[in-house]
């Protein structure tokens, strides 16, 4: 490159020096020089223009790792708080540059994985009634009473279609929601397929939902001004939706228990379980506070129960509002989860 930059430059004072001095008949050819070491020195510009734009000098040094669920999907966790949130990804071809996702293709994207997932669960459930044959009708009618409580879910996560990056905490709260319904059939299914499943010893209640729900709607407050950044008006439709979820959620629980009432002594211990694993769940994703209500970053994520808290965390836990305000006192002090 810079052997070319000196031949171009010699070539054009060359010309210039001998251009004035020459006969006409030699004028036309150095004009031709004159156009072709112009020529020469734009494209060494060009080259350089493009190198200053590429490799070590990219104008972000690193992407947000990406959160994986266990048996689904997790978004990526962008370092925003409600932010316009962008998805950076990886090029399969190292000779690519690094690619950006628009919010409206991370939406998308997550939108198939949600449908993907609810799709799979709803796999388990037919095998699960297909090696169950007899409480076909009992199972079936759970089913409506959870898709009663996931339209409820729908009603509390407020989406409304382009809303941009808010779909990501709508798919978020849903995803929630599904791992719900799979936490109450996987280990059963399991069971019927002559698995063995193990349960916690520890007993969750529908009543330690319903006290934390009493604490999540307590937190909604126009001058709690830690994280919500919500006007008055959603946070009175808010508190009425988390009723209505709370109501659906309590139909659902409760005619569980009338499912296992029925069913024969060996399946229904491994039917108990099950129940008693999605209210410890949703007692998880409740004291969250539904992830903090969309919050995202590293410092929220941290003070956030994880999927894998020990029992005693989540027992112990009292809930995100609290522990969120402990941090902002002391920025250096983040829960522990064992």
């Amino acid at each position: 490159m810079k052997k070319l930059l000196f031949f171009a430059l010699s070539m054009f004072i060359v010309c210039i020096r001998q251009g004035g001095n020459a006969p006409n008949s030699n004028k036309m050819k150095f004009r031709y020089l004159i156009i072709m070491a112009l020529t020469a020195l734009c494209f060494v510009g060009c080259e350089n223009g493009k190198k200053n734009t590429e490799g070590e000098g990219d104008w972000y040094s690193g992407r947000p790792d990406s959160l994986q669920y266990d048996d689904s999907v997790r978004y990526t966790n962008v370092d925003t708080v409600y932010g316009q949130q962008e998805l950076y990804k990886e090029s399969e071809d190292e000779e690519e540059e690094n690619a950006i996702e628009t919010t409206v293709e991370v939406n998308e994207k997550a939108g198939k994985d949600l449908i993907r997932y609810k799709n799979d669960v709803e796999k388990e459930f037919q095998k699960l009634i297909g090696l169950s044959p007899e409480n076909k009708d009992l199972f079936l009618k759970e089913k409506k009473l959870w898709e009663k409580y996931y339209e409820a879910v729908k009603t509390v996560a407020g989406y409304e279609e382009n809303q941009g990056s808010y779909a990501l905490y709508y798919y978020d709260v849903l995803e929630q929601a599904i791992r719900l319904r799979h936490e109450s059939i996987y280990n059963l299914l399991l069971n019927l397929q002559g698995k063995g499943v193990k349960f916690s010893k520890t007993r969750f209640t529908r009543k330690m939902v319903e006290e934390s729900y009493k604490s999540f709607q307590e937190s909604i407050t126009d001058d709690n001004d830690l994280y919500y950044p919500y006007d008055s008006t959603f946070m009175s439709g808010l508190k009425e939706s988390l009723k209505e979820e709370e109501k659906c959620w309590n139909e659902w629980v409760a005619y569980r228990f009338v499912v296992s009432s029925k069913l024969p002594e060996n399946l229904r211990s491994v039917y108990d379980g099950c129940t008693n694993l999605t209210i410890r769940e949703k007692l998880r994703q409740v004291k969250n506070q539904n992830q903090a209500l969309g919050v995202t970053g590293d410092e929220p994520w941290k003070c956030i129960l994880p999927k894998d808290c020990s029992d005693k965390a989540l027992l112990e836990y009292p809930g995100f509002d609290k522990v969120w305000a402990k941090h902002c006192k002391n920025l250096d002090w983040y829960p522990t989860f064992k």
